[in-house]
């Protein structure tokens, strides 16, 4: 399985071999461990099949040394320091409202250093732009939303925003 894995995602690779970016998604821990009807080495499932993920991790980062990689799906305790060894940052919440977002930070803050987890400035018309950027300061910043949409004033608003990250990170 973890050849197959590995494979799948080298193979990715060799055929975009400009790809800037790698999302690795839905990396969620299996959560029915055990079966009355086996009664071989249960006790190590679970112990096993997260060293297996890790090896994956492993040889990806090892293979790709320079590749951003985001190890996606973090909330609901599903990113750990060892899994950190691996990616350049992880998403710790799908909620991108900036409000929101800033208790969902404040609280990740709490285990994980700023700098290793995802914050992006979302199409969320909840709240200015302005305060969006800075929500994702707050984190690696970056953008979830078309360009093309933006007026002229908020496409020159993101320009300072990237120039304003860029000074100060």
């Amino acid at each position: 399985v973890q050849d197959y894995v590995f494979s799948v995602v080298d193979n990715i690779m060799i055929e975009n071999p400009d790809l800037a970016f790698f999302k690795w998604d839905c990396n969620s821990p299996i959560t029915n461990v055990y079966s009355p009807y086996l009664k071989e080495k249960q006790n190590q499932l679970y112990i096993d099949h997260v060293r297996g993920v890790y090896n994956v991790f492993k040889r990806v980062a090892e293979k790709y040394p320079h590749l951003p990689i985001m190890l996606c799906s973090g909330g609901g305790a599903r990113c750990d320091y060892e899994a950190l060894k691996y990616f350049t940052e992880f998403w710790c919440s799908d909620n991108t409202d900036a409000i929101e977002r800033l208790t969902i930070q404040f609280g990740t803050s709490m285990c994980y250093p700023i700098s290793s987890f995802g914050a992006h400035v979302a199409a969320r018309p909840r709240t200015s732009l302005k305060t969006r950027g800075n929500v994702a300061m707050c984190g690696t910043f970056g953008y979830e939303l078309d360009p093309r949409k933006l007026t002229d004033d908020e496409k020159a608003e993101v320009k300072q925003q990237i120039a304003d990250y860029r000074k100060y990170h």
